[in-house]
């Protein structure tokens, strides 16, 4: 059995699309939806000091008002930046 575990920002409105890898088997599957904390709400433990400073930025970012890209959205620019189709 595969397992794939993605992402995603469910938006009003909009439906949800999933981009699969292209190796991933056919057949009957399983989807289940179940709500995350919003980004600012998870609660991360840096263990070095570097690690510190990464979350500071980041956290200075949000409260600017930046939007985290889910991770199918950074593979997709990934994608595009060095034109593989089939990078996952």
């Amino acid at each position: 059995m595969a397992a794939l575990s993605l992402e995603s920002i469910i938006k009003p409105g909009q439906p949800l699309q999933l981009t699969l890898p292209p190796d991933f088997p056919q057949g009957p599957v399983r989807i289940t939806i179940e709500t995350l904390p919003l980004a600012k709400e998870i609660d991360l433990k840096p263990q070095t000091e570097f690690g510190k400073h990464l979350l500071e930025i980041r956290q200075q970012a949000i409260a600017k008002g930046m939007r985290l890209k889910t991770t199918n959205e950074i593979l997709d620019e990934l994608r595009e930046d060095r034109d593989d189709p089939n990078l996952r």
